[in-house]
């Protein structure tokens, strides 16, 4: 047989109605008999806990966000060869006036770099360094470009240059084209007691091209040694544009290369990762 537990008998309603106003009284006389400065007390407690709250808690938040330690963030989420650099060197142009060049090369057979950080160091005898020079450039899969910087005031001449790239943004993102720009009609010489290389550039796409980066390369009669380096940017050119332009040495041909000159390298190229270049439209139309 099951005992069921025994239910309380709980006191009459009356009883219980008695009993709240007894304790109603109770509390009532107790805060007669409470000094008032309590009350003022706690009044000026609640008053003051308003500021003091938003204080606090504006100084807790502060400190716990000067405790966070965020993540550390992978910026290289592959496992990429460092950039070679082949030939670094500088290049005299006039009095205080100085070219840089570095012959740069990407190792990787499948990464491109979207854009690297590069700085040439110039040194002098003492191989302190007393100029630099920075820019920013990009190297699609195994390829190798030259990064120019033409002119450069120092103060004086340099005996040794370094050449450093740095923060390679790697992607593995497909080119469904690599974009190609026509040079035509090459010319050199001399105009006006200066040197200068000038040549067409063509737009073979249907679209607006934004920005197309020209270097000039010339090279001595054997094509090993660099004599000379210039660079230029041509902008928003044209759908199917032809574009001439002309880069400028200082001084003529014989006080400039004391060499005969053989190849002269003039390379139009854009970085194709870049935003701003069409790659869908680019896939779509031939590169001639």
């Amino acid at each position: 047989m099951v005992k069921l537990p025994q239910i309380p008998n709980l006191p009459p309603k009356e009883e219980l109605e008695f009993k709240e106003k007894a304790f109603l009284l109770e509390a009532r006389e107790q805060f007669r008999q409470t000094s008032k400065k309590w009350y003022y007390a706690l009044l000026t407690a609640v008053i003051l806990s308003i500021p003091l709250g938003f204080i606090l808690r504006r100084q807790i938040a502060s400190y716990i966000i000067s405790r966070y330690q965020p993540p550390v963030v992978n910026q290289n989420l592959y496992h990429a060869l460092d950039l070679k650099t082949a030939e670094v060197d500088f290049i005299p142009v006039s009095p205080g006036l100085f070219s840089a060049y570095a012959h740069v090369f990407n190792p990787n057979a499948d990464l491109s770099a979207r854009s690297f950080d590069y700085e040439f160091s110039f040194k002098n005898q003492n191989g302190q360094v007393y100029k630099t020079a920075q820019g920013q450039s990009f190297l699609l899969p195994g390829a190798s470009r030259f990064v120019i910087v033409p002119a450069v005031a120092v103060a004086e001449t340099p005996t040794e240059i370094n050449f450093t790239a740095a923060n390679p943004r790697w992607t593995r993102a497909a080119l469904p084209a690599n974009p190609e720009f026509t040079v035509l009609q090459p010319r050199w010489g001399d105009s006006d007691g200066k040197f200068f290389v000038e040549a067409l550039v063509k737009n073979p796409y249907s679209f607006i091209v934004s920005k197309v980066n020209v270097s000039v390369v010339i090279f001595d009669r054997g094509n090993r040694e660099v004599l000379g380096a210039n660079h230029t940017v041509l902008d928003d050119l044209e759908p199917l544009e032809t574009r001439y332009f002309r880069v400028l040495w200082p001084r003529p041909q014989a006080e400039l290369f004391t060499q005969s000159l053989g190849q002269i390298q003039i390379r139009a190229e854009i970085n194709p990762l870049d935003p701003q270049f069409n790659l869908e439209d680019a896939g779509r139309l031939p590169s001639r």
